[in-house]
């Protein structure tokens, strides 16, 4: 659906060294479950006395659905199997907020960052700081805000934005650590103990029927752990609640197959075709994009300059075609700062049904770790009759720079993606930017890329995550300092490639080498 849901990820193998932020070793001490009926937060605010603590040396972690969270109007839940816990609150409404309170000496906010994402206003003991999680790669569990301020009670509230293009803000967890354990002295029920501290005697002491339950009853007075014990019924079943075990089970990652099942209805002969001035700006592109009264978008031949177009536009409905009026159209970046691709659909919501038919030439652009075309949640697109020249990435290691990069957002699963007759010219990237990449889970069901040619760069083209049904065929490659073809993840077939004066091949299961490949 977008990066911020996104997403996520499992950390990548050696080939794509887009540098994820692994969620930090976390250990769950305990958890300090206050629950009075249907109460939550608010009656952790309006009661002083009941403290949400974390243990003296240890580690909190909050998942996005805990109670302790006030969560206003305009979130939701969204499950993803690269979320700590299996779920994320997301919210695009400007406005929206949450709000927690908590006791401890260090925080941690982690979400999910991509080219989706956007901005939120952390206010934490008043003190209010601007955070983006938008980025140019998509990170799962990233740490976008860390804190250690002064005392021990603090009052956190996050604000959405609402960022304009990329609206998106995604809240995985929150890690609290370093405060000692906090209880309430007016506080009868033994529930409030979280995890009592050895210092905490009083605690272990009115427990002299709980020393027979626990088999260790003489370490049951220093050990803390038998002070729970006669209430720690409850205590365990609350600390899985957040970790949402279950919810990657049913993730929703086959729902976007729901989007892309309705089989658009063919356009008539002689639909609407609309012509785009080369004097034309993205905004106005954008608009005749999502008009549904058009079938064909007809560029004007020419170059058009500093382009950077993310768009989801579903054109289920309508089908979409976008092609050169005549001649060919090229996009040319010379001089631009942005470090972005030219094309970027699927990263704030679903993008469906759309063909782009070339000729076009991408040209000088100057990226980071991302593609000259980059999806994510996006079923049914064509790209077909593309030329790459002048690409650098003088920033990445030579591993992360793609002309075309089939990502995703972490949630949902893409299908039917095609990208034929491709000539990649990476010859003056220094070996810096490569062919075509699948990375990251879920993967799209059915990538297509037929008849490429790719020269220079690192690698030709490499395969991770569970994409299926992947058909790569027909491709000339030519002096690539790594691999010329690797894949290692993804299942479809491999045929007629040539490869000279570049990388030995790799080809694993469930990829197939279907016979007419020549590596040398």
């Amino acid at each position: 659906m977008l990066d911020s849901t996104l997403p996520g990820a499992a950390a990548r193998p050696s080939p794509a060294h887009h540098r994820r932020h692994p969620k930090p070793a976390l250990v769950l001490l305990g958890v300090l479950a206050l629950l009075f009926g249907g109460a939550g937060l608010g009656s952790v605010l309006s009661q002083p006395t009941i403290l949400l603590a974390t243990s003296h040396s240890g580690q909190l972690v909050l998942q996005d659905t805990d109670s302790h969270f006030v969560w206003s109007a305009g979130w939701k839940v969204v499950s993803s199997r690269s979320a700590s816990g299996g779920t994320v609150h997301i919210s695009d409404k400007a406005g929206a907020t949450v709000s927690l309170v908590y006791y401890g000496s260090y925080l941690e906010i982690l979400a999910p960052t991509g080219h989706g994402a956007g901005t939120l206003a952390v206010t934490l003991d008043g003190v209010t700081r601007s955070v983006t999680t938008h980025g140019t790669v998509f990170h799962a569990q990233h740490v976008v805000f860390a804190a250690g301020p002064a005392g021990n009670r603090h009052v956190l509230t996050l604000h959405v934005a609402g960022t304009a293009g990329h609206p998106y803000v995604s809240i995985d967890s929150v890690v609290i650590s370093g405060a000692q354990a906090a209880m309430a002295a007016a506080q009868k029920k033994p529930t409030v103990v979280q995890k009592p501290a050895a210092a905490q005697k009083p605690a272990a002491a009115p427990n002299p029927t709980a020393a027979p339950a626990p088999t260790p009853t003489p370490t049951a007075h220093p050990t803390p752990t038998a002070a729970p014990t006669p209430t720690a019924a409850p205590t365990p079943t609350a600390a899985p609640t957040p970790t949402a075990a279950p919810a990657p089970t049913p993730t929703p990652t086959p729902t976007p197959t729901a989007a892309p099942i309705a089989t658009p209805p063919p356009v008539a002969p002689g639909g609407k075709v609309v012509e785009f001035p080369l004097s034309g700006s993205q905004s106005q592109f954008l608009a005749l994009m999502k008009d549904m009264s058009i079938d064909v978008i007809e560029m004007a031949p020419g170059t058009y300059r500093g382009w950077h177009l993310f768009f989801d536009v579903d054109r289920t409905q309508r089908p979409l075609t976008v092609r050169p009026a005549s001649g060919t159209v090229t996009f040319d970046n010379s001089g631009g700062g942005n470090p972005d691709g030219l094309l970027y659909p699927g990263w704030s919501g679903y993008a469906a049904y759309i063909t782009f038919s070339g000729p076009f030439v991408i040209q000088n652009y100057k990226i980071e770790q991302t593609g000259l075309i980059s999806t994510a949640w996006a079923s049914h697109l064509t790209f077909n009759g593309f030329t790459v020249r002048g690409t650098t990435a003088p920033t990445t290691n030579g591993e992360t720079a793609w002309a075309v990069y089939v990502s995703s957002d972490g949630v949902h699963r893409g299908s039917s993606l095609t990208f034929d007759n491709w000539n990649v010219d990476n010859t003056q990237s220094d070996h810096k930017v490569n062919g075509l990449q699948l990375y990251h889970t879920p993967q799209a069901i059915g990538v297509t890329a037929l008849n490429w040619t790719v020269s220079g760069g690192y690698w030709g083209f490499v395969g991770r995550g569970d994409a299926t049904g992947v058909d790569i065929e027909g491709w000339q490659i030519t002096g690539t300092s790594g691999p010329s073809f690797d894949s290692n993840g993804p299942a479809g077939i491999v045929k007629n490639m040539h490869a000279t004066n570049s990388g030995a091949p790799y080809i694993y299961a469930p990829m197939v080498n279907g016979g007419g490949n020549v590596w040398n």
